[in-house]
């Protein structure tokens, strides 16, 4: 079964960024104590930008700024642990982690805090505490907050359910991720996607979703070619093209996005559109594995 990253509750992507200064650049104002460097140095090293995937370093840098109190550095971090994604999956670090992001003022870091609530995650569940973190998130102005409020509301956890309040939380989310679509945010564009492909705040409508993943792919944004690649798989709002599917799962595979590498893993292992490699399939599972991803470890053969 092939995966589908949404904007939020099931997974969330990294914060992407502008690699506008050169890897040296980097590293010596890391060195010297800047900690947006090092966050940004960090965030390189996990989508492999300019330099090799090492999510060793990343880890080093993340801590480095976050120790610092950057707060999308602690977010980074606590996302690692949160996920596994090349670090030993520890729950009670990535709560401490969001913990103190939140607290600095960083809307993911509460957004991510209340998704730790929503599973039960490490903590005991709590829907009403989840739904005070996401309303404190959308209220710094983190969209994926505003979406998520909207789905407590509109399932009535952790509040009394209340649709007009849903579509409003959904309709600021919506504004949020346009936003920062236009100011060339990759995040917001594949948010924006995820919208319009489950009708969310605007109306359901494939062809703007795939419009939305593009753009975030283009941009470098793993989780859009991972969504996009789902829509050509599954000829969502495209007619069903395997080889466009298979490139853009493996090309964000490439950039650190453990779903999209299940996914080609997947479309190797049955053949789907493609000749059958179950060499191939392991390959993928294998990655996917060693980032964190529990399913992937159970398709290795």
């Amino acid at each position: 079964m092939k995966k589908f990253l949404l904007s939020g509750m099931l997974s969330f992507a990294m914060v992407g960024f502008a690699f506008s200064q050169s890897v040296g650049k980097l590293e010596a104002e890391c060195k010297k104590g800047d900690a947006e460097s090092c966050y940004q140095l960090g965030l390189a090293y996990t989508t492999a930008k300019g330099v090799e995937l090492d999510y060793d370093k990343a880890r080093d840098l993340f801590q480095k700024a976050c120790q610092k109190d950057h707060a999308l550095a602690c977010y980074e971090l606590g996302h690692m642990y949160d996920t596994g994604k090349g670090i030993q999956q520890d729950y009670s670090k990535a709560r401490e982690l969001f913990e103190k992001s939140c607290q600095l003022g960083e809307g993911l870091g509460c957004f991510a805090l209340g998704n730790l609530y929503f599973h039960g995650t490490g903590v005991v569940q709590d829907y009403t505490r989840a739904v005070e973190l996401y309303r404190k998130a959308c209220d710094m102005g983190e969209g994926s907050g505003c979406e998520y409020l909207g789905r407590m509301y509109e399932r009535g956890l952790g509040v009394m359910e209340d649709k007009e309040k849903a579509r409003q939380a959904y309709r600021r989310a919506v504004e949020i991720y346009q936003d920062m679509c236009n100011k060339e945010d990759s995040r917001g564009c594949n948010n924006l996607g995820a919208m319009y492909m489950d009708g969310l705040g605007v109306l359901q409508d494939y062809g703007k979703a795939m419009e939305y993943y593009q753009k975030a792919c283009q941009m470098g944004n793993e989780t859009g070619c991972n969504n996009l690649g789902y829509m050509y798989e599954n000829g969502l709002g495209v007619k069903k093209d395997y080889k466009k599917a298979i490139s853009l799962y493996e090309r964000s595979c490439k950039m650190g996005n453990a779903t999209a590498c299940y996914n080609a893993g997947y479309m190797y292992k049955e053949g789907i559109g493609i000749p059958k490699n179950l060499k191939k399939a392991s390959e993928y599972f294998k990655r996917a594995c060693d980032m964190g991803d529990q399913e992937a470890c159970n398709m290795r053969f």
